[in-house]
């Protein structure tokens, strides 16, 4: 069986962030000269103010409408709402950055609602993406321990590109994500 067509790349910002932080509108930019011209949209999304899990994941389901046919890139606890959504509904794929699996002690973390008391459905999360799961991760993030890297990594099987000195990956660039979406939506 053959991968749903990839019609839509959507990244979803970490906690409180806007479109307008970190390497989003550059990755935007570069997407969207590879993949525009494929008729591929590429968005960043526009995510509640409230940090909290029912609002983001009710906002991923009701009015992005992420489906099979989308790919999302999640920074943060971005990638945290790409894996708690994709335990109940399929994705095109996930590039997962700078993600984590629990609220690392983080006070915003532990009140968001995405950390219940239940374990994650890991088996879902890998099942309901259609593609390898990408993983983005530093030796040196300094808000993430790297032992939740390697968690979801070993959890997921994920395909994991560890970048040296990339820390929380909170720069304006990330030249390394174009290359990697394309390969996925070419599947």
């Amino acid at each position: 069986m053959s991968n749903p067509e990839i019609r839509e790349v959507v990244i979803i910002p970490g906690g409180h962030a806007t479109p307008e932080d970190n390497w989003y509108l550059e990755a935007e930019d570069s997407l969207q000269q590879q993949l525009g011209r494929r008729s591929i949209r590429i968005a960043i999304a526009e995510m509640p103010s409230s940090y909290q899990a029912d609002a983001w994941l009710s906002h991923m389901q009701n009015e992005l409408k992420l489906d099979e046919h989308s790919i999302v890139i999640g920074h943060s606890s971005g990638a945290v709402a790409a894996m708690r959504h994709a335990e109940k509904f399929p994705l095109g794929g996930s590039v997962l950055v700078a993600a984590h699996h629990t609220h690392c002690g983080h006070f915003e973390e532990k009140r968001s609602g995405f950390f219940p008391e239940r374990d994650w459905d890991w088996s879902a999360i890998k099942a309901n993406n259609r593609r390898p799961i990408v993983q983005f991760g530093s030796n040196n993030d300094h808000l993430i321990p790297y032992k939740e890297t390697e968690h979801i990594r070993d959890q997921l099987g994920t395909d994991y590109r560890e970048i040296a000195g990339r820390g929380h990956y909170a720069g304006f660039a990330f030249p390394e994500l174009p290359a990697v979406i394309k390969e996925m939506s070419e599947q």
